[in-house]
C-alpha cells in the first residue's frame, strides 16, 4: 500500500523492498506471525498498524456474531479487497489473519493495544498428550497467548479450525438458546456456538450432554442427532427462534431480561486464556450473577429473592446437586429463574464469606458451590473489578467487558410479540417472511457463478427500509437486490400476489375495499406520485389516501418501550428510552418488578411514530416496457433512533484513521440528497473508551465520568471523575445517567467542553489527535414500523363511526388528533435520570425517577440532523436545535445566543421539509405563505371540505342564445361555438366535469367548455360530474342545430321617409315560408314556392339601427336563417 507520495507504507516491524514486496526478514516475521507466536505492541500517535487491521474479520465474528447468523457483515478492506483472498506474504498484516487486542492501563485507562494473530485455529490436546495425524498441519513452535502464557505446538499436530460457518441451528432448531450461543461467540469459541446454542453441549462441563436426549453415540464413538434431536429441526424457522434475536414480549421483571429480552449475553474480561480454568480465546467469560440480590429499599440491609417469596440479609447460597440445584437457605426453592438459568452463579466480590461458609459446612464439596450469598442491592450482574488499593476499578477489565444488548426489533422499532399486540401472530414469523414466492432469488450462470444476489432459500423475506441497509442502489440493484421479498399487506388483502405478481397464500385475509370506501379513504383528494406508463418518470396525479399512505400507518399502534437515543459517546452503546413510566425510573422498564401481580403493560405509555415519506417508494419501479403501475411514493410510520456520537469536523484531523478527515456538511454526488448532509469522521470505540472512566453497575460496565483531578468541575463543585460515590449514591458530577444501566451521559456545556479539554490533555497517550474540532453530534435515522397491527375494533385511523368520518384522527391539531401526524413535535433524546434532582430527593439510581433529557452545549460543540425524505424522493436532513444563552445552570432562548439546545423535532417539518422542490400547495392549487398556514390547512381539513360524504349535483348554467325564440327548442347555428358552463357540483372536494354529445361530437372536459356542431338537427349535450369518491351526477342540454348560410339581407333606405325595401337573396331551397322579424316589435310571414329571393317594403316609426332577422322554413322545419343590423335614416 502506498502513501500520498507514492512510497510504500511500512506497517509495524514489517519492511517492504523497493519493489513493494516483503523483504526476506519480513517473510521470516510473517511466518512467525502466522504461526501465532508474535504480538506487536502499538504506540501512541497516528498508527497505521491499527488502521490496517481495523474492522478485522475476527472482531466482526466475535462482536457481531453474537446475533448475526453468519458472523459479521464486512468482507472487504477499504481498498475493496476481500479478506479471504488476502495473502500475508503479499498484503502484510491483514484484517483476516490479525486483529487488534485492546489493552488499557488498569489505573489510568489509557490504551496500550496490541495486534495479535486471530485464533482461527488451535492445537488439539488429549489431556497432556498432543493429538497428531499425518495430515496435521501444526509445526513445532510455541504459541504466545495474549496473556503471555505459552501454548506449545508439535509437528503434525491436529489444528482445530475455529470458524463460525452459517449457523443453521440458530434458525431451524426448535428450542435454540441464542443467549448461550452469544456467550460462546463472545468467548471466541466459534466452532462451538451452534452446539451450545442448541443445547448439545453443557455450559458447566463444556462437553456433549447426552442427558438431553438430543444426541446419540454409536459404537465407534460417532456423535449424531437422535430422533428427538432430528424432530426439532424445522423447515420454516419457529417464531421463537426468530424472536431470540429480533423481538421480546413484555418485560416483566429482572429474570425476564434473561429469558425474553436480551439477544447478546453479558460478559466480563478476566484475562484468562486457559480453557481449563474458565478461560477463553478472548479472555471473556460470563460474569457472576445473582437474581436474588438486585434490589434493596433500605440501602443494603434487606432485600427479597427474585420471586419475592422471602426477605433476606444475604442472598441464598446455591450449589450443584446430583439432581439439580440446591440451597443452603432452609425452605428456599427459587433456585432457577424462568429462563432456565440458575438464580445465582459465580464468585463475586461480595460472596467469599458465603463460599467459605459453604466449604466449611460441606467439606469436600466446594467445587459444587454455584453462587449467591451476596449482599442485598449488589446484583443482578457483577462487573466489579476492584484494584488492590480497594478504591478504584480496573479500567482494562471494565472497558473490555461487554454490555448485554436487547433484541434487535425492540431496539430499533419498539416491537413486541405478545397476545393482542398484532393480529397476525397466529401466522408466525414464517407466514410473511418465508415461502414468499419471490422471483428475486439467487441466480447463477452456466458455470455456476453468482450473477444475481437476491433472496436465497435460507433468507427470510425482507421489506424496504432505508435505515435497514436494503435501500436500492442504482449502481448495484441489477445484480444485488433482495428488498421487497416479504409479503406485503396488499399481497394478502388486495391482490393475492406478491411484489413480482406471483400468486401467494393469503390465508383467507379479508378484502378491506368496502371498509376503505365507507371511510372515504378511496376518495381522490390528494396529490400523489406514480410512474408515467410510457417513460417511467415520476409524475403527480390526484390520488386517494391509499396512494400516499402505507397500510401500516393507519393500522399499527405503539404503547410500549422504544429506544429513542443510542449513547455511543463512551465506546459502548447505551439506549435512552420512551414509552414507559418514567416516574418509576429504572423500575418503570418492568411491568411487575416486585412480584405484585401487576397486569402486563401497566408500565407502558403510548407514543406516536414519526410519519414521513420514503425515498424508494412502495416497491421496485420496474424497467422500460414494464414500468410498475402500482408503484407509489408513500408515507410510512417510523421510529427515529438518535445516535449520540463524537464527530470530528476539523479538516486537519482524521479521527478514525480511514484516510478521510473531518468535513463540513455537503451534498454527496450520486445520492438523492437535495440539501447538504452530515459528513462523518467519528471517533471509534477504542479511542472513546480511552478517555472515559468506567465503573460497574448491576447491568453493565458503564461510563461514570472522565478526568482524574480537580481542574475541571461541574455545578456540584466536584470534578467529572465519577457520577457515583463509592456507596453507589450520586455525586452530581454529571447531570444525567441512563435508565438502562446507569451510564453517565454528556448534557451540559461544562461537561462537553470539559471532556474535549480532557481529551486534548491526554492525546499524547492516545493518538496525538486534536479534539478541538469535535462535536457532540446527534444524528437520527428512521426505522420503518410494520409490526404491531391491531384489530380494527381496538385501533385504526380514519375509521367511520356512528359520529361521522375519521378525518380528525390525523387532520387535527396534535392536542386533539388521535395521532400527531401533521402537527406537534417528536422527542429526539429520550429519558434519563437527573442526578441533581435525585440528590435533592435523597434517592439513588434504583429509586430515582426519570425525565425527558435536556442537552445544551456551546453552539460549535453540538450538531443535530435527522434523515428524512421529501415527497419527490429527495433525501434531506432536518435540524432539531435552537440557539440561546446559558447562565451556568439554565438555558434561555436567544436566536443570537452562543449556546445550542437540542429540541424536539417539528413533525410537519419532517414531513414537508423546507427545501427545493417542496411547496405548500394543496390539491386545488392554493398556495400557503408559510409553515404555520400550511399546518393550519392540514389540521383543519373536514370531510365536508374534502367533499367526502357529500353527493355531487350536476347543473348546466351557461346561457345559450336562441336563434329563434319562437321556434321549438333552443336554436343554435352549425359551425358556431356554443359555450358550456357547469354549475358548482360540490362546495368542497375534488370534482371532475366531462361532457358528451348525442352525435359523438367530442367536447373537452372541464367546468368550462364549448362545443361546435358541424351537422344540423337535434343534439343532446350531457354533463357528467364525478366527485372524489367516484359518485356521479348528470345534467343534459337539448339543442337544435341549424345551418346559417352566408349573409342574404340587404336594405334600400327610402329617401325622406322612415321606410325602405329589404331584399333577401340566395335563400336555401326547397322552402315554403319566410318569417321576417323587423326589429321594431313587428314581424310577418311570406308564403313561398321554392323562391330564391324576395323583397318587402317596411315603414318604421323611428329612425336608427334595427336588427332584421329572417327565418326560412320548409314544412315547418327551419332550413335557413339570416340577420342583419340596418340603419333607418329618415332624413335622407
Amino acid at each position: 500500500m502506498k502513501d500520498s507520495t507514492g512510497n510504500y507504507i511500512n506497517y509495524g516491524p514489517f519492511q517492504l523492498g523497493a519493489d513493494g514486496m516483503p523483504t526476506a526478514e519480513t517473510m521470516g516475521s510473517l511466518t512467525t506471525m502466522l504461526m501465532g507466536s508474535a504480538s506487536f505492541s502499538t504506540v501512541a500517535g497516528s498508527n497505521p498498524l491499527l488502521t490496517k487491521v481495523d474492522y478485522s474479520a475476527w472482531d466482526l465474528s466475535q462482536a457481531c456474531g453474537s446475533c448475526h447468523v453468519g458472523g459479521g457483515f464486512v468482507e472487504k478492506d477499504r481498498e475493496g479487497k476481500r479478506f479471504s483472498m488476502m495473502s500475508p506474504f503479499v498484503d502484510g498484516i491483514t484484517p483476516y489473519t490479525m486483529t487488534i487486542f485492546e489493552r488499557y492501563d488498569a489505573t489510568t485507562g489509557l490504551p496500550a493495544h496490541t495486534v495479535e494473530p486471530a485464533p482461527w485455529s488451535y492445537p488439539i490436546w488429549n489431556g497432556s498428550t498432543p493429538v497428531t495425524a499425518d495430515a496435521g498441519w501444526g509445526q513445532p513452535m510455541t504459541m504466545t497467548l495474549p496473556d503471555g502464557s505459552a501454548m506449545p505446538v508439535v509437528d503434525k499436530q491436529v489444528m482445530m479450525p475455529n470458524v463460525k460457518e452459517m449457523d443453521c441451528l440458530m434458525c431451524h432448531f426448535q428450542g435454540y438458546n441464542n443467549l448461550m450461543s452469544s456467550v460462546m461467540a463472545y468467548s471466541g469459541a466459534h466452532n462451538a456456538t451452534p452446539s451450545f446454542g442448541a443445547g448439545f453441549m453443557n455450559m458447566f462441563t463444556q462437553a456433549y450432554d447426552f442427558a438431553t436426549g438430543l444426541l446419540q453415540k454409536d459404537g465407534n464413538g460417532v456423535v449424531s442427532l437422535s430422533s428427538l434431536g432430528l424432530s426439532k429441526m424445522k423447515y420454516d424457522p419457529p417464531s421463537q427462534n426468530c424472536r431470540n434475536c429480533h423481538m421480546p414480549s413484555n418485560l416483566k421483571d429482572l429474570p425476564d431480561m434473561m429469558s425474553d429480552f436480551l439477544s447478546s449475553a453479558p460478559m466480563i474480561y478476566n484475562g484468562n486464556f486457559d480453557g481449563n480454568k474458565r478461560g477463553s480465546f478472548t479472555g471473556l467469560t460470563m460474569p457472576a450473577f445473582d437474581f436474588n440480590a438486585p434490589i434493596s429499599f433500605d440501602r443494603g440491609a434487606t432485600a427479597y429473592t427474585w420471586d419475592w417469596t422471602a426477605a433476606y440479609a444475604t442472598s441464598p447460597t446455591l450449589y450443584m446437586t446430583m439432581t439439580g440445584i440446591g440451597s443452603t437457605t432452609p425452605g428456599f426453592t427459587g433456585t432457577t429463574i424462568p429462563a432456565g438459568w440458575p438464580a445465582a452463579m459465580g464468585m463475586s466480590e461480595f460472596n467469599k464469606p458465603a463460599f467459605d461458609a459453604f466449604s466449611t459446612a460441606m467439606p469436600g464439596m466446594k467445587q459444587y458451590f454455584l453462587g449467591g450469598g451476596n449482599r442485598p442491592g449488589t446484583g443482578p450482574i457483577y462487573y466489579q473489578a476492584t484494584l488492590a488499593d480497594g478504591m478504584h476499578q480496573d479500567q482494562n477489565v471494565l472497558k473490555k467487558s461487554t454490555v448485554p444488548f436487547p433484541r434487535a426489533e425492540w431496539f430499533k422499532r419498539g416491537d413486541l410479540w405478545e397476545p393482542g399486540y398484532d393480529v397476525h401472530m397466529t401466522l408466525e414469523c414464517a407466514g410473511c417472511h418465508m415461502n414468499t414466492a419471490t422471483t428475486k432469488t439467487d441466480k447463477y450462470d452456466a458455470s455456476g457463478n453468482l450473477i444475481f444476489d437476491g433472496k436465497s432459500d435460507c433468507d427470510p423475506g425482507r421489506g424496504y427500509d432505508s435505515a435497514g441497509g436494503v435501500e436500492a442502489n442504482p449502481a448495484f440493484k441489477t445484480t444485488v437486490n433482495s428488498q421487497n421479498t416479504v409479503k406485503s399487506c396488499e399481497a394478502c388483502h388486495v391482490t393475492g400476489k406478491n411484489h413480482d405478481g406471483v400468486v401467494v397464500d393469503t390465508y383467507g385475509a379479508p378484502d378491506p375495499a368496502s371498509a376503505h370506501k365507507a371511510a372515504g379513504l378511496l376518495a381522490n383528494v390528494t396529490n400523489a406520485v406514480r410512474l408515467n406508463a410510457a417513460t417511467g418518470a415520476e409524475e403527480n396525479f390526484t390520488g386517494s389516501h391509499l396512494d400516499v399512505v402505507d397500510c401500516t400507518v393507519c393500522h399499527l399502534s405503539r404503547e410500549q418501550m422504544v429506544v429513542r437515543l443510542l449513547d455511543c459517546t463512551s465506546g459502548n452503546r447505551y439506549p435512552n428510552m420512551l414509552g414507559f413510566d418514567e416516574n418509576r425510573g429504572m423500575m418503570g422498564m418492568f411491568s411487575d418488578p416486585m412480584g405484585q401481580q401487576w397486569p402486563v403493560g401497566n408500565n407502558l405509555k403510548k407514543w406516536d411514530p414519526l410519519y414521513t415519506w420514503q425515498k424508494g417508494g412502495s416497491d421496485a419501479k420496474g424497467s422500460a416496457g414494464s414500468w410498475n403501475a402500482e408503484w407509489r411514493r408513500k408515507i410510512y410510520a417510523v421510529n427515529l433512533i438518535t445516535a449520540a456520537i463524537w464527530n470530528n469536523v476539523d479538516a486537519n484531523v482524521d479521527a478514525n484513521g480511514d484516510g478521510v478527515p473531518g468535513r463540513a456538511p455537503s451534498i454527496h454526488p450520486g445520492t438523492p440528497e437535495v440539501s447538504p448532509s452530515t459528513n462523518y469522521d467519528p471517533w471509534i470505540s477504542r479511542d472513546m473508551k480511552a478517555g472515559i472512566n468506567y465503573g460497574p453497575s448491576g447491568f453493565a460496565p458503564i461510563p461514570v465520568g472522565f478526568g482524574d483531578n480537580d481542574a475541571l468541575k461541574g455545578p456540584f463543585a466536584v470534578n467529572f471523575q465519577s457520577a457515583y460515590n463509592a456507596d453507589g449514591s450520586f455525586t452530581g458530577a454529571l447531570k444525567y445517567v441512563g435508565v438502562y444501566g446507569g451510564n453517565a451521559m454528556f448534557s451540559t456545556p461544562q461537561e462537553i467542553s470539559g471532556y474535549k479539554s480532557w481529551r486534548n490533555s491526554i492525546k499524547a497517550g492516545v493518538d496525538n489527535k486534536d479534539w478541538t474540532g469535535t462535536q457532540l453530534a446527534l444524528v437520527a435515522g428512521p426505522y420503518k414500523l410494520t409490526h404491531g397491527i391491531r384489530a380494527t375494533e381496538k385501533f385504526v385511523l380514519g375509521k367511520k363511526t356512528e359520529t361521522g368520518f375519521g378525518c380528525a384522527d390525523c387532520h387535527a391539531p396534535a392536542a386533539t388528533a388521535k395521532v400527531a401526524f401533521f402537527d406537534g413535535t417528536i422527542n429526539m433524546v429520550g429519558t434519563a435520570v437527573n442526578t441533581h434532582k435525585a440528590i435533592q430527593a435523597g434517592k439513588g439510581f434504583m429509586e430515582a425517577s426519570a425525565e425527558l433529557m435536556e442537552i445544551v452545549g456551546a453552539k460549535e460543540d453540538i450538531d443535530t440532523a435527522t434523515e428524512v425524505a421529501t415527497k419527490a424522493g429527495g433525501a434531506v436532513e432536518v435540524k432539531f436545535e435552537e440557539l440561546g444563552d446559558w447562565d451556568g445552570a439554565a438555558f434561555s432562548v436567544n436566536p443570537a445566543g452562543e449556546y445550542k439546545r437540542v429540541t424536539e423535532m417539528d413533525r410537519n417539518e419532517a414531513l414537508y421539509p423546507a427545501v427545493s422542490g417542496v411547496s405548500f400547495t394543496d390539491i386545488n392549487g392554493n398556495s400557503y405563505a408559510d409553515r404555520d398556514a400550511w399546518r393550519g390547512y392540514l389540521t383543519g381539513i373536514t370531510p365536508a371540505q374534502a367533499g367526502i360524504g357529500v353527493a355531487p349535483v350536476a347543473s348546466i348554467v351557461s346561457t345559450v342564445t336562441d336563434l329563434d325564440p319562437a321556434a321549438a327548442g333552443t336554436q343554435v347555428a352549425a359551425n358556431a361555438a356554443v359555450t358550456l358552463t357547469a354549475g358548482v357540483a360540490q362546495t368542497g372536494g375534488v370534482v371532475s366535469y366531462s361532457w358528451s354529445s348525442s352525435d359523438g361530437t367530442v367536447i373537452p372536459a372541464g367546468k368550462e367548455s364549448s362545443v361546435t356542431f358541424t351537422t344540423t338537427g337535434s343534439k343532446t349535450v350531457t354533463l357528467s360530474v364525478t366527485d372524489e369518491e367516484g359518485n356521479k351526477a348528470f345534467a343534459t342540454l337539448n339543442l337544435q342545430v341549424v345551418a346559417v348560410p352566408a349573409e342574404m339581407i340587404s336594405w334600400n333606405d327610402a329617401a325622406g321617409s322612415l321606410g325602405g325595401v329589404m331584399t333577401v337573396a340566395g335563400m336555401p331551397t326547397p322552402n315554403d315560408k319566410v318569417k321576417i322579424v323587423w326589429g321594431d316589435g313587428k314581424y310577418q310571414y311570406v308564403t313561398l314556392a321554392n323562391a330564391a329571393s324576395i323583397s318587402r317594403a317596411h315603414v318604421y316609426l323611428t329612425a336608427g339601427n334595427k336588427l332584421v332577422q329572417v327565418y326560412i322554413y320548409k314544412a315547418g322545419v327551419l332550413v335557413g336563417t339570416s340577420k342583419k343590423s340596418i340603419t333607418v335614416n329618415g332624413g335622407n
